[in-house]
């Protein structure tokens, strides 16, 4: 059962390859939601049961900060920058983000979004250029998730454990952890 607005890509792709390395059928159930890291990660199974009533999608990537400049400045404070590399404090949110800077994290982030389209693409069996048309981090019912391809079936928990058995013939162990 998966219900989360995703999370660390690094921990989705974990799980995925996990999920790719079990060598028996797998069957993941959304519950509220799998969007972003949480369907990037559930991608590979055999098939995805979802509620009517489930939220799928959110293929992104993403990174954001608080910028405390102005109240470190409001509380006189100074920021005192001192590396031996240029962008050693990219991202440190006690000093103001150039354009360069800039430019280097959306690169990156666009780099983990293409990486992402194409896992999503690949485990779902999928063209690329089909997911990239849906990964801007909107989020689907599951009726327009089994259209896209995203999920599999519309149905419940005890609807995949059926399937499961089904499928291997004998009475399904579930992991619950």
């Amino acid at each position: 059962m998966v219900d989360s607005y995703g999370g660390s890509i690094v921990a989705a792709d974990e799980i995925a390859t996990a999920i790719k390395e079990v060598g028996k059928p797998v069957v993941a159930v959304i519950g509220e939601r799998a969007t972003s890291a949480a369907y990037h990660a559930i991608s590979p199974v055999n098939v995805i049961f979802a509620s009517e009533y489930s939220e799928i999608g959110g293929l992104d990537a993403t990174m954001s900060y608080l910028e405390n400049v102005g109240k470190n400045k409001k509380e006189g404070l100074s920021y005192v920058e001192l590396t031996s590399g240029k962008y050693k404090e990219l991202g440190n949110p006690d000093r103001s983000i150039s354009l360069e800077e800039r430019q280097i994290l959306q690169a990156q982030i666009n780099e983990s979004h293409g990486l992402i389209i194409r896992d999503v693409a690949d485990n779902r069996h999928l063209s690329p250029e089909r997911i990239k048309l849906i990964a801007d981090s909107s989020y689907f019912n599951s009726s327009k998730a089994k259209e896209l391809g995203l999920i599999d079936e519309l149905g419940s928990f005890s609807d995949a454990i059926t399937w499961i058995e089904n499928k291997v013939d004998r009475q399904a162990i579930i992991c619950e952890q």
